[in-house]
């Protein structure tokens, strides 16, 4: 289904009236089964999604290849009904089979349900939608009905947020995101057809932002304004939200807003023209050449903690939008809950300390607030390219070369990883395979007060593995220790990020 606009561009609620019969007449009592039989529908697109601004101006209109599909009590499995004519017009036929008896529940578009049960309709939202032009693309807009006659009402569920921008260059995507981690933009819904406001919600998966794919690119004007329409459920924005534009030649443009844009279904809500400005160049990447590097046995582990702030062009964040890293400088005396063992560490040692990253900037698991998370392969995360996050086994091995292989003796990897000085109560190590573990501490998040604490006494290293209950795994070694101890702690705290190369 797509609009058709008429006068001025404004707010969109399609009411479709749709009238469904029987190709052969239904008698009485065969009216109580679920039999399916050949049915046309005849479908009336007799209003216009609202807008706050004026009240007339778009039509929604049917489009060839559309498809409903139509469920009741009697027939779980549903029947899809294909449009037969009326493309481009606000009346159009369908046919196909379905259940002879109602009450009946109509979805459009057909392509997104899953499942039907007990009046629930559940139904999946993509996370990418397509450009297309000053409307939204076709199958984007859900929408549903619900009557005990042949007479059905369809009603939207999502609304719309109307971007306004000016500029110049060729915009190759545009990413909403909502500043509510806890709202979702895309993933599988559940729509109830008969209450009177056709609520929705999010009951599986899904992430709180939405990509608009602009194709080989929609060039903007810096004298007029470029709409784009993108199709967001009910509820989102009443936070703001942030806006990331790419452009086709890479460059980057972000804006924000924390005002309550809250979307209603059935609606189009306009922004105020923005201007885009890219930025002159994609901001520079780190590189691993950097950093030292040590060698021990088959592994290449970076021998210095990872200090960068952005994303690498090729790490799954940079590559769903995200390109900044949230993290806390370890070096930063300002944040240092204790100072009493400052004295211990040289001011080179400290400069040295790098950043410390909650799990999920460490891993690029940006924005999401599932507490499971599997990876397959290599997660590059933060790290750049040809490097990874290493995995709690790669820690592991590690550890046995050290103490097995090597010889080193059960428990002894933390001793032979320890700097030679700084750490707490003479509790250093002797460093012998020059991996330089200096004790940075932890970022305490928000449930210690946000300092950094255990200076001297700690260092933490996060894996690239998912525990229980909101916890991430990592290695740490302590002052009055000699192994390298496993464990997990909670994802929001920050702890360091030592990469390993592919």
């Amino acid at each position: 289904m797509k609009k058709c606009i008429y006068l001025v561009l404004v707010l969109l609620v399609m009411l479709a009236s749709v009238s469904c019969k029987k190709s052969d007449a239904i008698k009485g009592e065969e009216q109580s089964t679920g039999k399916k039989v050949d049915m046309e529908f005849t479908a009336t697109s007799e209003g216009t999604l609202k807008t706050t601004v004026k009240s007339d101006g778009t039509t929604v209109v049917w489009s060839e290849g559309d498809a409903i599909k139509v469920f009741s009590n009697y027939d779980y499995q549903g029947g899809e009904l294909t449009l037969t004519s009326g493309a481009g017009k606000t009346t159009a036929k369908f046919s196909g089979r379905c259940s002879e008896s109602g009450p009946w529940y109509a979805v459009y578009p057909s392509s997104s349900v899953n499942s039907f049960n007990d009046g629930e309709i559940d139904f999946t939202v993509p996370a990418v939608q397509t450009y297309a032009g000053a409307t939204f693309a076709k199958g984007m807009m859900p929408c549903v009905a619900y009557s005990a006659t042949t007479d059905l009402n369809f009603k939207h569920s999502f609304g719309v947020l109307k971007l306004n921008l000016t500029g110049e260059g060729l915009v190759k995507s545009i990413k909403v995101k909502d500043n509510d981690n806890e709202v979702k933009l895309n993933g599988t819904f559940t729509v109830y057809p008969a209450s009177d406001e056709v609520a929705v919600k999010l009951w599986n998966n899904g992430t709180n932002s939405i990509t608009l794919d602009c194709g080989n690119g929609v060039a903007l004007d810096s004298n007029k304004d470029t709409e784009f329409w993108i199709v967001v459920p009910q509820g989102a924005f009443k936070q703001g939200f942030e806006v990331f534009i790419t452009s086709t030649d890479g460059k980057v443009a972000e804006f924000s807003t924390a005002n309550d844009n809250s979307i209603f279904a059935g609606q189009i809500k306009p922004m105020p023209t923005k201007e885009v400005v890219f930025s002159a160049t994609i901001p520079e990447r780190c590189s691993a050449s950097d950093y030292e590097q040590v060698t021990i046995d088959t592994q290449v582990w970076m021998a210095e903690n990872y200090r960068c702030s952005k994303y690498d062009t090729e790490s799954e964040a940079y590559k769903e939008g995200v390109y900044t890293v949230n993290y806390i400088d370890a070096s930063d005396k300002s944040l240092w809950h204790s100072k009493k063992w400052a004295g211990n560490l040289t001011d080179e040692q400290i400069e040295k300390f790098g950043y410390l990253y909650s799990w999920d900037a460490a891993v690029g698991l940006v924005g999401k607030t599932s507490q499971t998370a599997v990876f397959s392969g290599n997660r590059q995360g933060v790290c750049p390219n040809e490097w990874h996050v290493p995995s709690k086994e790669e820690w592991q091995t590690l550890v046995k070369y050290i103490e097995e292989t090597d010889g080193k003796g059960t428990g002894t990897a933390g001793k032979y990883l320890k700097t030679d000085s700084g750490w707490y109560d003479s509790g250093n190590g002797n460093d012998a395979y020059n991996f330089s573990a200096l004790p940075t501490g932890s970022y305490a998040g928000l449930f210690e007060g946000g300092d950094i604490d255990y200076i001297g006494y700690r260092a933490s290293f996060w894996s690239a593995d998912i525990a229980d209950n909101g916890y991430a795994y990592l290695r740490s070694i302590h002052y009055n220790c000699d192994d390298l101890s496993d464990g997990s702690n909670l994802r929001i705290n920050g702890y360091s990020v030592r990469c390993l190369k592919n």
